[in-house]
């Protein structure tokens, strides 16, 4: 027999303050399983980019859910030492290189005393080359592996038979990486891409006072290239090449080249043999390249990405137009129908020239997919210069944030896009229920 439903309603406020009080029990339940789930994080050889990302993700793994802090083993990293032990993670000092049978002993005699230290669940490994010492500290923990690579795996390292067989689970932040991972290590393998933080992405930079940080001229327009300048893999040939040619007819435009490695000096000797050098200005790369982009007409990403192509995401978040090389990595973050992109063949010298001189060839008109305005020189020429008064045209908050996003503009379409799918918040929470599948606490 059904009861009245005007009964029902006057009940309905004691009916809703049980079934919160159920919520927080559950939920202090669950809380407390969860604890009990610490993780050994090892890095061995893991590179700046790596470390960098790390020092950021590693005190927030801590902070998170799963929550119990665990520990970090690693090589001498300040920033990442400083923030894993703010976070309360067990710091354990890893030597940079292991000579010798008896160095590695030694190695994974501290990884695994920091772990008994922390109670850890789980081991998981930052790179493939922290598998295999990550794997022993895994044995004699007993517990299980899981492994995060970082890289393409086109040509992985050599992992032994007994290594791969104790991979629970891998961990790759780009899906065009995952194939060639899960051939490395003969495991599942689960996509967690790289999370943007909002910190670096909002907030109203003026072009003209990060001209003057960055070194660059004020009253000219500057084209540039951003990624990670290890290997000859970044492109900056092609860009140093496709500038050189630009200049050749359009000698006014300066060219700027973000990012850290040691392949920067190749292309600075490169440019200096073409004669171009003094159109050229290197930037390191910081977490504050949303910040440099402001001062950009144009950036490029003219190589394949060997690592998850952080500043590639970066750009699209923001407002500057994007000509990206055609490969899977950047299709993967950029979409195939993104606003504000042009695609080039990679290693196409020309195809990137040609872009440089359609942007730059519109001087004297308004170009409504570039925005431009004229400017006059001090020497009284003309030409023109991008109508972006700030990195995002508004002044961005937290509170902001949602007008912002309504604006029916191609680069606020593009900015949702992205942030909706690389949020460091998702990978937190991404890498939590890894952790709870593999050491058995999801629900």
């Amino acid at each position: 027999m059904q009861g009245d439903p005007g009964e029902d309603r006057a009940r309905s406020p004691e009916a809703q303050k049980a079934g919160d009080q159920a919520l927080r029990r559950i939920d202090a339940v669950t809380r407390e399983r969860i604890v009990s789930t610490p993780v050994l994080h090892v890095l061995q050889g893991a590179d700046a980019r790596t470390r960098h990302y790390l020092s950021r993700l590693l005190p927030a793994l801590a902070r998170a859910p799963i929550s119990h802090p665990g520990a970090v083993a690693t090589p001498k990293e300040p920033l990442l030492e400083r923030q894993a032990s703010r976070a309360g993670l067990e710091v354990q000092r890893l030597p940079a290189r292991l000579d010798g049978w008896l160095a590695r002993r030694r190695t994974v005699g501290a990884c695994r005393r920091a772990g008994i230290a922390s109670g850890a669940r789980l081991v998981h490994a930052h790179g493939l080359d922290s598998v295999e010492l990550a794997a022993a500290a895994a044995s004699k923990l007993r517990v299980p592996l899981v492994v995060s690579a970082y890289l393409r795996a086109d040509d992985p390292p050599s992992l032994p038979a007994k290594v791969k067989r104790q991979v629970t689970r891998a961990v790759v932040p780009l899906l065009a990486f995952r194939e060639g991972v899960r051939a490395a290590l003969e495991a599942p393998v689960t996509v967690v891409p790289w999370g943007l933080d909002r910190r670096d992405l909002d907030g109203d930079h003026a072009p003209q006072r990060v001209m003057v940080e960055l070194g660059l001229d004020p009253m000219t327009l500057h084209l540039g290239m951003a990624g990670d300048l290890s290997t000859a893999e970044c492109g900056g040939d092609v860009f140093v090449d496709a500038a050189a040619a630009a200049l050749k007819r359009i000698p006014f435009c300066d060219y700027a080249i973000i990012g850290t490695g040691a392949y920067a000096e190749v292309l600075q000797r490169r440019a200096h043999r073409l004669g171009i050098l003094g159109r050229f200005r290197f930037v390191p790369y910081s977490r504050t390249l949303p910040r440099a982009l402001t001062a950009l007409n144009l950036i490029t990403f003219p190589g394949r990405p060997r690592h998850f192509p952080w500043e590639v995401a970066e750009a699209a978040a923001c407002r500057v137009p994007i000509v990206a090389a055609d490969c899977p990595e950047h299709r993967e973050i950029l979409g195939d129908e993104s606003a504000g992109v042009t695609w080039i063949k990679p290693g196409d010298v020309d195809g990137l020239a040609s872009e440089f001189l359609r942007v730059l060839s519109s001087t004297g008109e308004p170009d409504p997919e570039w925005n431009w305005l004229m400017i006059t020189r001090p020497d009284g020429a003309e030409q023109a210069v991008q109508a972006r008064p700030s990195l995002t045209g508004v002044d961005i908050s937290e509170g902001d944030l949602e007008e912002y996003d309504i604006v029916p503009d191609q680069y606020s379409k593009r900015r949702v896009s992205v942030l909706s799918r690389y949020s460091f918040r998702d990978a937190v929470a991404e890498l939590s229920d890894v952790y709870r599948q593999v050491s058995g606490d999801a629900p």
